[in-house]
């Protein structure tokens, strides 16, 4: 048009073709022909070709937008909506894999440590940490797998996932500290604090305790956990919720491993494993 820029971003290149079971793919081939032709000289051959001309001409009778064109016509919600659900789609599939390979090492009890880069990189560039879906996620693997095996007795394996969730917690604790407004020892003081509370780790320690005591206690730690992970509580800084979680998973898995040590009815917890953590990329 009179008056518009002559640039590749208004320039009216790119076909409308209808869409169906099969696409007349004529008038794009003489875009093939010469993208294959080695030299300047085989193009110019290529331009004289019946075919090429018949394919050119096709491609010229039909109704062509430009790049400026079809931006202005993109139903800019409509395509945020749709790059969300696949983005969603992928990230759910990729840590339903991730997920069920902690598990495996888990249940299996395997001398094989596990890393959570792939969710930390995750917290560290999301909006509202707390509230990740892969956190979430993940925590509620590792909920499912202490409850199931406090119920089949395997308190090592418990011990083990406890661990794991702190190093998990301390990790994202680590991320959101932010030096300018946190002391390291009042950091400690405030980390005590918060887990000052002994009642569950007494049950999860005791083996008078029965299995229903050791899950509700479980449970109620999972509670103060997610509350704790939910919310500014009385002015703590999120870096110091999570690392007073991560302190409460750990006594937890100190409390459970005492319970294997102190074993005095030849319960299986001989095989209590420590779990490392270090960055790599996950399945």
């Amino acid at each position: 048009d009179e008056g518009t820029p002559q640039i590749l971003w208004t320039a009216r290149i790119h076909p409308v073709m209808m869409a169906g079971d099969t696409i007349d793919w004529g008038p794009l081939s003489w875009i093939t022909d010469l993208i294959t032709s080695d030299h300047r000289v085989s193009q110019v051959h290529a331009m004289s070709s019946s075919n090429l001309k018949t394919s050119f001409e096709q491609w010229k009778a039909l109704r062509r937008l430009s790049l400026s064109e079809i931006r202005n016509m993109a139903d800019t919600s409509t395509e945020f909506t749709f790059r969300n659900l696949i983005s969603t789609e992928h990230i759910s599939s990729s840590l339903k894999l991730w997920l069920n390979h902690l598990q495996m090492i888990l249940d299996d009890r395997r001398h094989e440590s596990f890393d959570f880069c792939f969710l930390t990189d995750e917290i560290s560039h999301h909006k509202a940490p707390q509230k990740s879906f892969i956190l979430t996620q993940t925590l509620q693997a590792l909920d499912s797998t202490i409850i199931s095996n406090i119920e089949n007795g395997r308190y090592d394996i418990s011990s083990r996932s406890f661990m794991l969730m702190g190093n998990l917690l301390t990790s994202i604790a680590n991320i959101w500290i932010d030096n300018k407004y946190i002391a390291a020892e009042g950091q400690k003081k405030e980390k005590r604090d918060l887990i000052s509370d002994e009642t569950n780790f007494d049950v999860l320690r005791s083996w008078a305790s029965t299995c229903d005591d050791k899950i509700l206690a479980c449970r109620q730690l999972f509670d103060e956990r997610d509350s704790l992970m939910d919310s500014m509580i009385n002015g703590y800084s999120l870096s110091i919720s999570a690392a007073g979680a991560g302190a409460g998973a750990e006594k937890a898995a100190f409390a459970l491993t005492e319970l294997c040590v102190s074993n005095p009815g030849g319960a299986d917890c001989s095989k209590s494993i420590a779990a490392h953590t270090h960055c790599s990329t996950p399945p």
